[in-house]
């Protein structure tokens, strides 16, 4: 695991279980590795028109409904953001995104959303910004996580 990722885990008292794994890139590939609690799924998205951007955090067998999201946020018009606007604003590549992400983000300015069911879910596993490992937290550690990074979140259904 990511020395800066550890460090901010003992630093805010989060534990969690280290799984290491094969290299995964997609919600699909976790498939193959027996990790337990709800997989998240991480999505970055940026406002076409203001250039904002977020990230969305959900259950992996949900599908994210942008037209929803737009209506959260008051945007006309959402989009994927491209690979080099994730390393720019989250400094990762895809295939790793997770909110850890957010400990790179520096000028605070990426939303976060996180779906209600992933939030309440007794455990999630997520990765530690690289796709080679994932961190199993129970509810508790995952709310305090979020709560550490010091950014404005929102929860939706």
């Amino acid at each position: 695991m990511r020395e800066d990722v550890r460090k901010f885990l003992v630093e805010h008292g989060i534990e969690y279980h280290l799984v290491e794994h094969k290299a995964v890139f997609t919600c699909n590939d976790v498939l193959d590795v027996e990790i337990p609690g709800q997989t998240l799924k991480n999505l970055f998205v940026r406002d076409k028109g203001s250039e904002r951007f977020y990230l969305v955090t959900l259950p992996d067998h949900k599908r994210l409904d942008m037209k929803k999201l737009e209506r959260l946020v008051g945007s006309k018009k959402l989009t994927f953001g491209k690979p080099p606007e994730l390393m720019a604003k989250l400094g990762i590549e895809p295939g790793s995104v997770s909110p850890l992400c957010l400990l790179n983000n520096v000028e605070r300015d990426v939303g976060l959303f996180i779906d209600r069911e992933g939030w309440e879910a007794e455990k999630v596993n997520i990765h530690p910004n690289e796709n080679t490992a994932s961190l199993v937290l129970d509810r508790d550690n995952f709310h305090r996580l979020v709560e550490a990074f010091g950014v404005t979140y929102e929860l939706y259904e």
